[in-house]
């Protein structure tokens, strides 16, 4: 897929950050923080998650985990630099996946095994979308991570399926919007 337009999302809840962050842009590229309001996507609270960049450090800040986040991390995520969430292992492979969305801009979208906090892999499906106080430059992100935990999950034997998609195919043009679903 090259046309984020085009995108084949699964989980309503990552459906309803992806409707909030279009409808959030105003005409601009990206939406700022400021303009995102969580509360409005009641569903996906849970699975949230909100990060600052700060380009000079090129450190990541968690301004907002939801509890499924923090249970899945085994810790409270919020308030934390991305480097002292996640292990030294993973910062590598996750945050150049977030300096990816933040600095490109872009959006990325996966589905199938999904790396958690803590490095275990599970099935589920994840939103990446880059966020922007200008409009025009990224300097933050948000996401919804959907984790499907079977009893494999609590037993700590970890489903190992492929990630069946990693698509990062730019933004919509600002004045795009999803047509309206028929039912």
């Amino acid at each position: 897929m090259t046309d984020p337009r085009d995108l084949q999302i699964q989980d309503k809840r990552l459906v309803a950050l992806w409707h909030h962050w279009l409808g959030a842009r105003g005409g601009r590229a990206m939406p700022s923080r400021r303009a995102i309001d969580p509360t409005a996507m009641p569903a996906s609270l849970p699975h949230l998650f909100v990060y600052d960049y700060d380009p000079t450090a090129g450190r990541f800040f968690c301004r907002l985990a939801g509890e499924e986040i923090n249970v899945v991390a085994g810790t409270a995520c919020s308030r934390r630099y991305f480097d002292e969430i996640f292990p030294p292992a993973i910062v590598a492979i996750v945050g150049e996946r977030y300096r990816r969305v933040v600095t490109t801009p872009t959006l990325a979208h996966m589905r199938g095994t999904i790396m958690t906090v803590n490095g275990m892999r599970v099935p589920g499906e994840r939103l990446l979308l880059p966020l922007s106080d200008d409009g025009a430059v990224g300097d933050g992100l948000i996401g919804v991570s959907i984790y499907q935990r079977p009893e494999a999950f609590q037993a700590g034997a970890w489903l190992d399926e492929p990630l069946v998609e990693a698509v990062f195919p730019g933004l919509p043009p600002a004045d795009w919007a999803p047509q309206p679903e028929v039912v």
